[in-house]
């Protein structure tokens, strides 16, 4: 159905100058009359072929702009093909990142703000004993940051995990929550949380129970009735804030053990791609140039 189409002529700009209420008439009445036109519709003719596509176009769109759009349309079928994605820093010994850039110097660990990465320590899960860390904050932005306790089943995502969190706001709150793959709430406790200052955070681990202590002094005890969660592995998350951590600790019968933040010697996936990891064969030591093979 087409749509109707009026035109309007004139014999010259002079006679429209002459006469501007007419041009003024003509005008609404062409507008009036598109209005009460029907819409235009298009039909689609699925069975009808008009030409064949070439296979290889497969996955080849622009929706994803970040990565498909560099001075041309890019495939994807081959992901991070111009490795501008910027590379992750090198492993944690013992620890295990599940999101967020985690990098450790002169044994101090620091995160940037993300949407809930976290660090687990690789040892076997614990339902009783004491962890702790020191904390740092450099600045107020509104999320949050600190230990992660009887942890298991996690993943990539702010809450893919299950587990309780203990975790300090520089708004002045202490957070307390629990995880079964969600959040779940269960207290918030006024507290000072200064910036630019060494937090020692700790927390009692009992069967079904836990008690929160902040610089020595017991803030907040929280026994879970309804939903007790079993032992699990003991780690740190962040949410949309900032944090330094240090002197990570755990205290169980054998006593405590001060756990270091060390990175992975040699770990040559940090210097090349996020998308992508090296290959070494032989004895030769890599300079600058890699061999590479999707991860």
């Amino acid at each position: 159905m087409k749509r109707p189409v009026i035109l309007i002529a004139a014999r010259s700009s002079q006679s429209l100058s002459k006469a501007p209420m007419l041009s003024l008439m003509l005008g609404a009445a062409a507008l009036a009359a598109v209005s009460q036109a029907q819409e235009p519709s298009i039909q689609v003719h699925a069975a009808q072929t008009l030409h064949p596509l070439s296979p290889y176009l497969a996955g080849a769109c622009i929706e994803d702009v970040n990565h498909e759009i560099y001075g041309g349309l890019y495939s994807q079928m081959v992901f991070g093909e111009s490795f501008q994605e910027p590379a992750p820093p090198p492993a944690l010994k013992g620890f295990s990142a599940y999101g967020g850039r985690w990098s450790a110097k002169r044994g101090e660990l620091q995160v940037q703000a993300s949407d809930g990465p976290k660090l687990l320590w690789d040892a076997s899960a614990r339902a009783t004993g004491e962890t702790g860390v020191e904390l740092l904050f450099p600045n107020k932005t509104g999320g949050n940051a600190g230990l992660i306790i009887k942890v298991g089943e996690p993943g990539l995502g702010a809450d893919r995990f299950v587990g309780y969190e203990v975790s300090l706001a520089p708004s002045g709150r202490l957070v307390l929550g629990r995880h079964r793959q969600n959040f779940e709430l269960l207290r918030e406790v006024p507290c000072e949380v200064p910036v630019n200052r060494w937090l020692a955070l700790a927390v009692r681990m009992n069967a079904a129970s836990f008690e929160v202590l902040l610089n020595g002094t017991n803030i907040a005890r929280f026994e879970d009735s309804q939903h007790p969660l079993s032992a699990g592995r003991i780690g740190l998350r962040t949410w949309r804030q900032d944090a330094r951590f240090r002197n990570f600790w755990v205290d169980a019968a054998g006593g405590r053990q001060t756990v270091p933040f060390e990175a992975v010697e040699g770990d040559l996936g940090a210097g090349v791609s996020g998308m992508w990891r090296p290959v070494l064969r032989g004895s030769a030591e890599p300079a600058r140039q890699f061999q590479c093979r999707r991860r």
